[in-house]
Order: C-alpha cells, then structure tokens, then sequence
C-alpha cells in the first residue's frame, strides 16, 4: 500500500473526503443565515488547518515585528483567548477559508507552527467583511491612521454598491470630512506614511502636512514633527513654506474688471444684457454655491449608481471640488491661488454652462498664466 508522509494513502483520502464533507455542510449552514440583520446573524465554531486560511482580500495590514511577538507570548501563555472571525469564499469553493477580524492571531499561530486554528465561521458579504474588520480594529484600537486609509481605498475600490465617502462616513458615525482626509494620507511619500504608521506623527499633524505641495516638504516637516516640532511652530513652518512659495512664483490672477458694454446698434432701441453679467469685486458666494450643488449632483449620481454619467467630469474633478470647499478663502479680491480656475473651466467645456457673476475671459487667463492650460 502506497504512504505518504508516513500515513497510507487510503487514511488521506477518508480525512480529506470528511474534511470536504464538513465544509460543503458549513458552507450551507452560512448560507442560510445570509439574510439576517448583520448584528443578529449567528456565527460558527469550526476547526480548520491553519493553512487553508488566506486573509480577505484588502484587509491585508502591515504588523510591526515587536507587536506579533508580543501576541506570540500572549498565546504560549494563555492560548488563543479570542477566536477569529472569518468567513467563506462561497463564489470560489476552492478559497475554504477568509480571515476577517483577528488576521495578526492567525498570523501569530502561523509563525508558532501550530497545524489547525478554531475560529468563528460567518456569511457576510464583501462590504460587510469590510466593516466588520474596521469596527473590531476600532474597537480595539488597533488600527492606526494609514491602516485605516488603505482599507477605505480597497473597500471603495472592490465595492460592488459604488461605495462613497459619504457612505463610509455614515457606517461609523464620521463626519464625511475626516474619511476625505483619511484617504488623503495615501498621496503622502511613503516615508511619511511609514512614520504615521510607526506613530511617530498624529493624524492630525498629518493633515497639515498635507497642506504643502512638494513632496521634499512634506518629509522634512515630518522628520520634525517626528521630533517633537509644536504646533505653533508647524503652523508658522507651513505658512512661512507657502508664502515663499508664493513671492517666488510672484503669480497674481488678472484684475477681474466689467468690460464696456457693447454699443447698440442704431435705431435699435434698447440693446438685449450680455449673456454673463460682471460681478466686480468677490463672486465667491455664487461661485462656492456653484460647486456644491455640483458636487451634490456627481454625489447623488454615485449613489443612483449611475457611474457612465460622471465620465464627463473625469475621475479627478469631485475630489478637487472637495478640495476647493475646503481652502476657498471667499475672497476673491485677495486670492493669491485660484483654486476654483481650473473648475469653472473644466465644468463648463463638460457641461456647457457658465456661472452668472464671473468673467470666463479672465478664468482663461488664470489658467494660462497660473496652471500652463492651454
């Protein structure tokens, strides 16, 4: 009789026969419970070899060695206290199991060379698996802010529902805001990203950083906000970076002035107003307002899953209409960057509307002069 690994071949095949049996069994067990409120839905005890299990697609994290070795100690001494969460693969048979909460345990167990892990089966689907691991992390407070970034990216990224900020934002009692700037950290050198992950700088210094334009910049400020820089002292550092900047691009926008209204022609009577009317001095109102109630309609084609409708817009437009609502300084007559130019510009080739109250003459030179559009 044939043997492998000093087992015969017949005793393989029978362990492997009722191993398939117990997971097509779980397998229809969790199906059952797929339409059960998510916070009611039952889990399962279940003991699988430890080497079936793959972490679920997107919740990949980076764990500091120091971490796992303290979670490998934690487990010699007092066993696995928590079991992991995971679920199933139920469109692939062949993925058996998906970690979802606890993929550092099993990680751990890996390391210490154990053959088999128990863990809590449960059906959920792939937005649900998101959440799930996000709220745990949480709650446990083991989710740093780059953590965080990289699974709103990837859940926003494999969502099969369009997945919007806002949605995210909703899931977990966040302003829509905070998750913006979240996702913001994945524009940062990955020098400061590695720094925000080992905690040497706070999210919110984070968020200043990001500020500044130039990558150079943002690492030098986190080297010394890694140092102990005060928040004064960042706050005058980034003005003091942005004004140079400034004086030494000596980029201002051209006067926005009314032009001569045209001549009637004679014998006319009253000529007809010109199609866009002048505001002088500070559209900003109008302008700001303008691009909400956009950006509200992008949003709301998101949510109708309509996406075919936002090619018009380009992919990058929404995100740079977020940040102008932010830095707008509603001020037009002292605005030194003109942020919106490059908006009204695109959203009117897009579109075909122009906004009552601005110069669109002017908006062309801006972002000739400004931003090298042609």
């Amino acid at each position: 009789m044939s043997v492998l690994k000093g087992i015969d071949l017949q005793t393989v095949l029978q362990k492997r026969a009722e191993t398939e049996k117990k997971l097509n069994e779980l397998r229809e067990t969790l199906l059952k419970t797929k339409d059960i409120p998510l916070n009611e839905r039952p889990t399962h005890p279940f003991t699988i070899h430890i080497e079936y299990l793959k972490t679920y697609p997107g919740l990949e994290r980076q764990h500091s060695k120091g971490y796992l070795e303290s979670l490998k100690k934690s487990i010699k001494e007092s066993g696995l206290i928590s079991k992991p969460l995971c679920t199933m693969d139920f469109d692939n048979p062949i993925i058996i199991g998906l970690g979802v909460c606890g993929i550092a345990r099993i990680k751990a167990m890996k390391e210490l060379g154990y053959s088999t892990i128990e863990v809590m089966m449960q059906y959920l689907t792939l937005d649900e698996a998101f959440q799930k691991s996000i709220t745990e992390n949480e709650e446990r407070e083991e989710l740093n802010p780059m953590d965080r970034a990289d699974q709103f990216s990837n859940w926003i990224k494999a969502s099969k529902i369009h997945l919007t900020q806002k949605a995210i934002a909703d899931r977990f009692g966040k302003s829509e805001t905070w998750v913006y700037w979240t996702l913001k950290l994945l524009k940062l050198p990955e020098k400061v990203q590695q720094m925000i992950r080992e905690q040497k700088i706070t999210f919110l210094e984070a968020q200043k950083i990001l500020r500044l334009e130039d990558p150079k910049d943002q690492i030098t400020l986190a080297e010394l906000c890694a140092e102990g820089l005060s928040d004064k002292a960042l706050e005058k550092w980034i003005e003091d970076k942005r004004r140079s900047k400034i004086d030494k691009n000596n980029l201002k926008p051209p006067e926005i002035t009314p032009p001569s209204p045209p001549e009637p022609p004679p014998n006319s009577g009253d000529h007809k107003p010109p199609k866009t009317v002048i505001i002088s001095k500070d559209p900003a109102d109008k302008i700001v307002d303008y691009i909400k109630k956009t950006l509200d309609e992008v949003n709301k084609t998101i949510e109708n899953s309509r996406p075919d409708e936002l090619e018009p817009y380009f992919k990058k437009v929404p995100t740079e209409m977020q940040i102008f609502l932010e830095k707008c300084p509603r001020k037009c007559s002292t605005c030194k960057v003109w942020l919106c130019a490059p908006l009204l510009k695109t959203l009117k080739i897009v579109t075909d509307k122009e906004l009552l109250g601005v110069d669109y003459q002017a908006i062309d030179s801006i972002c000739r002069s400004k931003y090298g559009w042609a």
